[in-house]
């Protein structure tokens, strides 16, 4: 009996593959935006501990200099947080157009996939047609013997 064998099944394995990059390709830009978001929050803790600092040192005399300082890097964090924002913003977006591509790769696979289980189905009907008739035909068979050994008369006993 012959076996399955999908005719666009070369395609389905390059839709497969085209998915697995896409996912791939996903998870690096998901690893940005975690590195990025972690990014913010060390720049936010820094700011916090400057800040913290600089009450603590305000409590006694601060010089004017100390304050300079102080501001220059509040304003350096500051800097710094305005542009790993607008890069978070930017990866986030990449991230959404890598999640739509993978959403639409996903389909493209599925439409395969979809087509090789109704060809699957297909198949199936067809031996099972076959098996039928081959039953059929067996059965056939059995019943033309019987018959043909029942119609024949038997011979006398001598």
């Amino acid at each position: 009996m012959k076996k399955f064998k999908y005719r666009l099944e070369t395609l389905l394995k390059v839709k497969e593959d085209i998915e697995k990059q896409k996912q791939r390709d996903l998870a690096a830009t998901t690893q940005k935006v975690m590195q990025q978001k972690n990014e913010l929050r060390k720049i936010t803790d820094q700011n916090s501990l400057a800040l913290d600092e600089k009450r603590n040192k305000s409590k006694d005399k601060i010089l004017v200099s100390e304050m300079l300082i102080y501001s220059r890097y509040f304003m350096k964090l500051k800097r710094e947080n305005v542009a790993g924002l607008e890069l978070l913003r930017a990866l986030n977006k990449t991230q959404e157009e890598k999640r739509l591509a993978l959403l639409e790769a996903s389909k493209a696979k599925k439409i395969y996939e979809e087509l090789k289980e109704r060809d699957l189905e297909k198949f199936n009907m067809e031996i099972k047609k076959i098996l039928q008739k081959e039953s059929d035909e067996i059965g056939l068979n059995v019943f033309r013997l019987k018959k043909n050994q029942a119609n024949e008369k038997p011979l006398p006993n001598k």
